[in-house]
């Protein structure tokens, strides 16, 4: 029997994860459907992603996935700080894998997709303002070298 080093636990034998077996069992399942749903995840929230901008929103997903590396190990030893039992700390973790179910099914897939498509970047500078810096030419590839511009040809009505 797993012993806990808190608290002793007032329900007794109550929702399982009391033995050794109960709590790899959980573990293996975990192992299964956790990653299983993670692919799913990241192939849905693919389908919402704008044509040519795969990097840029696959960077977000990665930091809210970071943040969720943070988060989820706080909450459970919270919990099991709190309760002096890590067992309640996986019922946490199922209705976290639950709750997500009725929310990725309230979303819109065929919306989603037609706004991806639609999606078009704009930056929040001025279309006269150079990341560069001043005096720069748009119009000039970035790595191009101050001596090889003299081969690029640009007519007076592409200048901005």
């Amino acid at each position: 029997m797993v012993k806990s080093a808190g608290a002793p636990n007032p329900l007794g034998r109550f929702g399982g994860l009391t033995t050794q077996g109960e709590m790899f069992g959980l573990a293996v399942y975990f192992g299964f459907v956790l990653g299983a749903f993670n692919g799913y995840a990241r192939a849905f929230y693919a389908e919402f992603l704008p044509p040519g901008e795969e990097a840029r929103w696959y960077g977000l997903y990665s930091i809210t996935d970071k943040s969720s590396s943070f988060f989820g190990p706080f909450i459970v030893g919270l919990i099991s700080d709190l309760t002096g039992n890590i067992r309640y700390s996986f019922f946490f973790l199922v209705v976290m894998l639950w709750a997500a179910i009725p929310v990725l099914k309230s979303v819109n897939v065929e919306r989603g997709r037609r706004d991806a498509q639609s999606y078009k970047y704009s930056s929040i500078m001025p279309h006269n303002n150079d990341p560069r810096g001043p005096g720069t030419d748009r119009n000039i590839p970035f790595n191009t070298r101050p001596d090889d511009r003299s081969n690029v040809s640009l007519s007076s009505s592409e200048f901005h």
